[in-house]
């Protein structure tokens, strides 16, 4: 007895089996997958929008800017004119600032014709350029200065110094240091110390014999002398008659003081010298 089996129907089974379906799983991702993304979009900050935009106006803005200056820059050049520029600090300073204007006279030519003459214009010359030297220059410009200053028998002996000096030494010190050497007196003050202690005044008139009494303390070096030293000095080379006339007058302190007083007495028209013998004599 044979025994058949219906193999169709069973293996059918499983082809049925296999065949699939979507899931819901599946069906979820599949919808997922065909959204649009604005959901990234959505979770940018606010405030980085904003700034993005921001910054998008600022390069539009800027190059908007540049095609202006551009096309500024093209019309000034089709009209021949240069464009205007704005002048750095630097150039502003330099048009404002003003050189200084010498405020002394220039000194008086030195030609050494006479040497006594050296020391008043040295003086002369030292004060120019303390107070103008910024007016006249560098200097090396003082120095320079110094040298047109000289002429005649001073500029022919200055100028071989001058002419072999190397320019960074021709200040003012270095000149003033050689011309002292040139023609500066060395036994002067010596010799007006000299000259005060022995000098008289005779028939000298005052004004005259104060002057030159002055000038030979200053060349002696006695600016700082104390008052009453060179009052001293100065009764002792008085005139008798004067000395006399000192007699009813209160004496003054400092040294100007007194020199006035001489004065004032010299000019009084009814003082002679028989007047303050007399008032010596009612003193007494």
């Amino acid at each position: 007895m044979r025994y058949s089996y219906d193999y169709t129907s069973d293996s059918e089974e499983p082809s049925n089996a296999d065949t699939t379906h979507p899931t819901n799983d599946t069906a979820m991702s599949t919808d997922n997958m065909g959204e649009p993304s604005n959901a990234s979009i959505d979770t940018v900050p606010q405030w980085l929008r904003a700034m993005l935009e921001l910054q998008q106006q600022q390069i539009a803005d800027i190059h908007a800017n540049q095609q202006r200056q551009y096309e500024e820059i093209q019309r000034l050049t089709r009209q021949g004119t240069p464009a205007q520029t704005i002048p750095t600090p630097t150039e502003l300073n330099m048009n404002t600032m003003q050189a200084p204007k010498e405020r002394l006279g220039a000194p008086t030519y030195f030609d050494a014709s006479d040497l006594t003459l050296y020391p008043s214009w040295r003086l002369e010359m030292l004060a120019k350029l303390s107070v103008d030297g910024d007016a006249i220059g560098s200097l090396t410009n003082q120095g320079w200065y110094i040298n047109g200053r000289l002429k005649d028998r001073a500029k022919q002996k200055f100028h071989p110094w001058m002419e072999a000096c190397e320019p960074a030494l021709r200040t003012p010190d270095n000149i003033i240091k050689h011309l002292d050497v040139l023609f500066r007196d060395t036994a002067m003050q010596q010799k007006a110390l000299d000259w005060l202690q022995s000098v008289r005044q005779r028939n000298t008139p005052l004004t005259t014999f104060i002057s030159d009494f002055n000038t030979k303390i200053l060349e002696a070096g006695g600016q700082s002398w104390e008052d009453r030293m060179k009052i001293s000095m100065l009764k002792k080379a008085l005139t008798f008659e004067l000395l006399q006339a000192l007699i009813s007058v209160d004496k003054a302190p400092t040294y100007e003081g007194f020199c006035i007083q001489l004065r004032t007495l010299d000019d009084r028209p009814t003082w002679t010298p028989g007047s303050a013998l007399s008032d010596t004599a009612a003193l007494d």
